[in-house]
C-alpha cells in the first residue's frame, strides 16, 4: 500500500496532472503486457531445455556404455545445464545403483567361482566376461586362483599323454593319436590363460608351450646347464646358446609340424607358432640367465658381461635371421629390462672404447701414417688411427642397432661413439696446431724425402679428417640413424629445419670447418714450394736478349716440374678423384700467378723470349697435366701484351 501510495504522489503531485490519468493508465497497460510477455516467453524456453535434459538422460541411462562412461556423461550434462538439484540428485542416485548392482555382482561371481563345480571351459569364459565388466580384485584373484587349479590339471594331463611319445627327436607317425590328444589340452590351456584376469596381460608367455618343453628341452637344458656341471660355467655362455640352437634347428619344424593346430579357434590363431615355442623356450632359460648375470655383475672380470651379453646379441641376432622371431628378445628381456645390468654393460663398453681409443691414438706410432691401399684410387685413403676408429665406431653399433629401446640406444650413442668422434676431432684440431707451428715456418728442404715433407704431414691430418666424413655421410644413411634421428625429430615443427639434418651433421659440419684450415695451409705452403722451386727460373734475365727461340724446355724448369709432379701424383693417390681437380686447379692458379707477377711483369721481352716463355708454360701444363683454365689463359693474355 506504501509503494501505491508514493507512485500516486509521485506520478500525480496536482490537480491538474490528473488529466494525464489515462495516458499513465494506458503507458502502465503497456509495460504490463510485455512483461508478461516476456515471462511466458523464457518459461516456455526453460520449459522446452528440461524437457530435453530428461529426454538425454533417459538417452543416457538407457545406452549400453558402461557405469563409469555414463556417469562420465551425466557429469557433463550437468556441467552444461548448470548443477541444479535435480541433476546432483540424478547423478547421486544413479550411482547408489551401480554400486547396489556391482555389489550383487560381486556376491554373485564370487558364489559362482568357489561354490560351483566342476568348470568348463564355457562355464569359465561366462564367469571371466563378467569378471572383466566389474574389474574387481578380490573376484579377479577369486578367478585366478580357480583357473590356475584347472590349469594345474591339464598339465597334469599333457604330462601323461608326453610320456607315451617314444621319441621327441623324431616324433613318428604311430604316435599321432598321442598328438591329437596334447593339441586339445593344448588348446584348453591357452584358451585358460586368455580368460586368466592376471595371466592374459601380453607380457606372460603362453603356460601351454612351457608344458610342451617341460618333459624335454627343459629337462636337457637343466641337466647340463645347472648346478655343479663342467658346462654350468659363466665364462662359456656360448655352450648353452649353441645348444639352443642346435635345438631349435631339429625340432623347430617337427613341433610346428605335430602341435601348431593347438592354436586354431584362439585369439592366437594368427600368430606364428615358432614365435610362441621361442618364447617358451627362452623362459625355460630366465633362471639360469638371471643367476648368471648376478654373479657376473660381481665379478672381478667384466669383460666376461661383456662376452655373456655378446652371445645373448648373437642368440637374438640367430634367431630373427633363420626363425623371423619378432618377439621380444634376450637382450630385451633380461639386459635392457635390468637398469643395473644395462648401466655396468655401458659403462663397461665406455671404458673398453677409450682404452681402445687411447691405443689407437696414443700408444700405435703409425697411428697417423697413410695407408696408401686401404682404398681405391680416386678414393680417399685412410690413415691408420681413422680406419681403426671406424670399425671401433661400427663395432659399438652392433652393441644397440637392435633394441627396442630408444632411451639406451641414446645412451650407447652420445656416451660412446660422439664422444670418441669430438676426442678424435680435438686430437687432430691439436695435430693442425702443432704442424702449424712448426712446419709453417720451416725452410723448405727439397733434399729431404716427401714422406718426412711438411705436404705429407698437413695430408696425414686431412686423410684422417676426409676419411672420417665419408664415414659420417655413409653412417647418417644407414637405418637404425635415420630411424632414431626420426623418432628424435617426431614432434618438431615443419619449418625447423633442424629435422631435416641427420644425426651426424653438427660433428660432419666441425670436421669440414677443419679441413677448410687444412686446405688453407695447403695453399700456404704450395705457394712457398713454388717459390723455392721456382728460384733459378726466376733468376734467368735474358728475355729480351735472345736470338733465336729454343724448343726445348728451359734447364732451370726440369727439376721444378718433376718435384711439382711428384707432388701431385702423391695427392692424386691420396685424396678423391673430384678433390684432386680442385688441388690441380689451385696449383695451376699459383703457377700461373708466381708467373704473371714474378717472370712477365718483372722482365722485359722480345719476340723470341715471348716464345721460349710460352714454351715453357705450354710443357709444364702437359707435364703436370693441369686444367688450361682462366689461369692459364691470363698468361697468354699477358704475353700477348709484350710484342
Amino acid at each position: 500500500m506504501a509503494d501505491l501510495q508514493g507512485f500516486i504522489n509521485h506520478s500525480f503531485p496536482n490537480l491538474p496532472s490528473l488529466e494525464r490519468l489515462n495516458l499513465t493508465a494506458d503507458s502502465i497497460s503497456q509495460k504490463r503486457e510485455t512483461l508478461v510477455s516476456k515471462f511466458n516467453q523464457t518459461s516456455s524456453v526453460q520449459i522446452d531445455n528440461a524437457v530435453l535434459l530428461v529426454s538425454k538422460i533417459k538417452e543416457i541411462l538407457g545406452s549400453t556404455a558402461s557405469d563409469d562412461d555414463k556417469i562420465g556423461q551425466l557429469t557433463q550434462l550437468r556441467h552444461d545445464y548448470g548443477s541444479t538439484d535435480f541433476m546432483v540428485n540424478v547423478i547421486q542416485k544413479f550411482q547408489e545403483s551401480v554400486a547396489i548392482r556391482r555389489l550383487q555382482m560381486k556376491s554373485s561371481l564370487l558364489e559362482a567361482i568357489q561354490h560351483q563345480g566342476p568348470f568348463s571351459i564355457n562355464s569359465i569364459k561366462e564367469i571371466s566376461s563378467n569378471a572383466s565388466q566389474l574389474a574387481d580384485s578380490d573376484v579377479n584373484d577369486s578367478l585366478h586362483g580357480t583357473i590356475m587349479d584347472l590349469i594345474e590339471e591339464k598339465k597334469a594331463l599333457l604330462n601323461e599323454l608326453y610320456h607315451r611319445i617314444d621319441s621327441w627327436d623324431k616324433m613318428d607317425s604311430k604316435d599321432i593319436s598321442h598328438f591329437v590328444d596334447i593339441n586339445s589340452q593344448l588348446h584348453d590351456l591357452i584358451v585358460l590363460q586368455t580368460l586368466d584376469p592376471v595371466l592374459s596381460d601380453s607380457k606372460f608367455h603362453l603356460v601351454a608351450f612351457e608344458s610342451l618343453l617341460s618333459t624335454n628341452l627343459q629337462v636337457k637344458f637343466a641337466f647340463h646347464f645347472s648346478g655343479k656341471k663342467k658346462t654350468n660355467n659363466i665364462s662359456k655362455p656360448e655352450w648353452w646358446v649353441d645348444y639352443l640352437l642346435k635345438w631349435l634347428d631339429h625340432h623347430a619344424y617337427l613341433f610346428n609340424l605335430h602341435f601348431s593346430v593347438s592354436l586354431k579357434d584362439t585369439i592366437y590363431q594368427e600368430s606364428f607358432f615358432i614365435d610362441h615355442l621361442i618364447t617358451a623356450v627362452r623362459e625355460i632359460c630366465r633362471e639360469k640367465i638371471c643367476s648368471d648375470l648376478d654373479m657376473l655383475l660381481a665379478h672381478e672380470n667384466q669383460s666376461l658381461l661383456t662376452h655373456f651379453i655378446g652371445e645373448l646379441r648373437r642368440l637374438d641376432k640367430s634367431l630373427s635371421d633363420n626363425f623371423y622371431w619378432s618377439s621380444s628378445g634376450f637382450i630385451d628381456t633380461f639386459i635392457l629390462e635390468n637398469d643395473q645390468v644395462f648401466d655396468t654393460w655401458l659403462q663397461n663398453e665406455c671404458r673398453f672404447s677409450f682404452n681402445r681409443f687411447d691405443d689407437i691414438i696414443n700408444t700405435d706410432l703409425q697411428a697417423f701414417e697413410i695407408d696408401l691401399d686401404s682404398n681405391l684410387k680416386g678414393e680417399v685413403k685412410s690413415t691408420k688411427s681413422s680406419l681403426n676408429l671406424k670399425i671401433l665406431i661400427e663395432n659399438t653399433t652392433k652393441n644397440y642397432e637392435n633394441m627396442n629401446n630408444l632411451n639406451k640406444q641414446l645412451k650407447f650413442l652420445s656416451e660412446i661413439q660422439l664422444a670418441l668422434l669430438n676426442s678424435y676431432y680435438q686430437r687432430l684440431e691439436e695435430g693442425l696446431k702443432s704442424f702449424e707451428s712448426i712446419y709453417m715456418k720451416r725452410p723448405i728442404d727439397h733434399n729431404s724425402s716427401l714422406n718426412a715433407s711438411s705436404i705429407e704431414r698437413l695430408f696425414r691430418i686431412i686423410c684422417s679428417l676426409k676419411f672420417m666424413i665419408f664415414q659420417l655421410e655413409h653412417w647418417s644413411q644407414e637405418l637404425v640413424f635415420v630411424s632414431l634421428w626420426e623418432v628424435i625429430n617426431k614432434d618438431r615443427s615443419a619449418t625447423d629445419n633442424s629435422s631435416s639434418t641427420t644425426f651426424f651433421y653438427s660433428i660432419i659440419s666441425h670436421y669440414q670447418k677443419l679441413v677448410k684450415k687444412c686446405n688453407h695451409d695447403l695453399i700456404l705452403i704450395m705457394e712457398r714450394e713454388i717459390q723455392s722451386l721456382m728460384k733459378s727460373y726466376f733468376s734467368l734475365n735474358d728475355w729480351p736478349s735472345i736470338e733465336n727461340p729454343d724448343s726445348s724446355l728451359s734447364a732451370e724448369l726440369e727439376f721444378p716440374v718433376k718435384a711439382l709432379a711428384n707432388i701431385l701424383t702423391f695427392v692424386e693417390n691420396l685424396i678423391s678423384t673430384a678433390d684432386y681437380l680442385s688441388f690441380k686447379k689451385e696449383v695451376s692458379k699459383l703457377l700461373s700467378a708466381y708467373i704473371i707477377s714474378n717472370i712477365i711483369h718483372l722482365n722485359r721481352f722480345n719476340h723470341a723470349g715471348v716464345s721460349n716463355l710460352k714454351y715453357d708454360v705450354q710443357h709444364m701444363w702437359r707435364q703436370l697435366a693441369l686444367p688450361k683454365d682462366e689461369s692459364y689463359r691470363a698468361i697468354t693474355k699477358e704475353l700477348a701484351l709484350k710484342h
